[in-house]
């Protein structure tokens, strides 16, 4: 069948098949395919079986495509286990076994000594499987959403390791053989369950990028401010009540989310000394006021500062020419400043007669009493790369929970 180039539909229904050949992958043309009534049949595995023709084609075309991409994107087949069929190809550099059902990784795995790009992640392996740490070729490994509890001490032996996510689990310590990983350059621990980030840390200088949203931290370690190469930091949903003076020191910093915590200001000499920042996001914090150095954020595009105790802001925020969005819903701000105005940043679409700003009623009808201005929600004019281009025609939206 895989020399039929042209069929473009195959029945094979009530055939009594036992199994069915990847290479019926090669009917490049083939977009109808029914093989129902094969109840004996075993492979492809029952779960691929169970997307219908289009889902056993695109799976055997992965498999068949694997030589000359070198890739095996297998996600979202609910997969209980991992195919057999897979393990021989020794060329492989990037597996993707994402959203599946895998409770176990199989020690043939191993065999696979040139995949780089790992991606575990949404399946059920309740723990970091070891037999990966037998592949030091992997420099990408993903992880999350697995009930993981613990880190393994053996993670220590993929040297090559620049990228590790492990968000979305159950991890209450990280382990030190992390911090011995020191080619990493992205680290994501965000929703789990630290409550404290170990001094070592700063071991960790390649960092790029560090992902701890969404756990029970109450302080920033002094030693994590040391952590100078950092561009994107994420600590929303934490508990911190306050920033050291030197986070000062993070002065690559362009994108920084320290939304859902419990914030009473936004330090002077942070305003002054992250110059670099392109996003900075406050929300739904205690923020009662913010300093007039925040001009000093020349490069800022995004500034998200709704829910919180705000009843003003300084007007030096209209020097502030680079501005796309800025939100200030959920205050109890009275009156927006000219200059503020002047950065004419809310051209929306969906602007009714007489506002200046678009605003996002849905949430704050409570606020109705106040001035139209008191509920600021400029969206961007243009689309970006943050993917924030559609802004303007929603009705209502909500941020400060997710990862930028």
């Amino acid at each position: 069948l895989g020399c039929c180039t042209s069929l473009e539909e195959l029945y094979m229904n009530n055939c009594n098949l036992r199994s069915m050949h990847a290479q019926i992958a090669l009917c490049q043309s083939l977009t109808v395919f029914e093989f129902d009534g094969n109840e004996s049949m075993e492979y492809p595995p029952r779960e691929v079986q169970a997307k219908l023709g289009v889902g056993v084609l695109k799976y055997f075309r992965q498999i068949l495509d694997c030589p000359r991409t070198n890739m095996m994107l297998l996600d979202g087949f609910d997969l209980a286990e991992v195919d057999s069929a897979i393990l021989g190809y020794r060329s492989c550099t990037w597996l993707d076994l994402s959203q599946n059902n895998l409770i176990k990784i199989p020690s043939e795995i191993r065999q696979m000594q040139k995949v780089e790009l790992m991606n575990l992640s949404q399946n059920k392996l309740g723990c970091i499987p070891r037999i990966l740490t037998l592949m030091p070729t992997i420099n990408d490994l993903s992880l999350d959403k697995n009930e993981i509890e613990q880190i393994e001490p053996s993670i220590v032996l993929l040297t090559r390791l620049t990228r590790l996510s492990l968000s979305s689990n159950r991890i209450a310590r990280v382990h030190p053989s992390v911090f011995k990983l020191t080619s990493l350059n992205f680290l994501n621990l965000t929703e789990n369950k630290l409550h404290k980030i170990p001094g070592q840390i700063e071991l960790l200088t390649d960092l790029v990028s560090l992902g701890l949203g969404s756990n029970s931290l109450e302080e920033i370690p002094l030693e994590m401010c040391s952590l100078t190469s950092l561009r994107q930091l994420v600590l929303f949903g934490n508990k911190l009540q306050d920033l050291p003076a030197a986070f000062s020191r993070l002065t690559k910093l362009e994108v920084l989310t320290l939304s859902q915590n419990s914030l009473v200001r936004f330090p002077s000499l942070l305003a002054e000394s992250l110059v670099a920042l392109k996003e900075l996001w406050l929300t739904h914090n205690k923020i009662h006021d913010l300093p007039r150095q925040m001009n000093c954020l020349s490069n800022l595009e995004q500034l998200w500062l709704q829910d919180n105790k705000l009843t003003e802001i300084p007007q030096e925020l209209g020097d502030l020419t680079n501005l796309k969005v800025l939100t200030l819903t959920g205050n109890r701000i009275r009156e927006i400043p000219q200059r503020v105005k002047a950065l004419k940043i809310a051209q929306s679409a969906v602007r009714e007669n007489g506002e200046e700003y678009w605003q996002d009623k849905e949430f704050d009808g409570y606020f109705s009493d106040q001035d139209t201005d008191s509920l600021l929600v400029a969206a961007p004019n243009e689309s970006t790369d943050e993917g924030l281009g559609t802004l303007p025609q929603a009705r209502s939206v909500r941020f400060g929970v997710q990862l930028p």
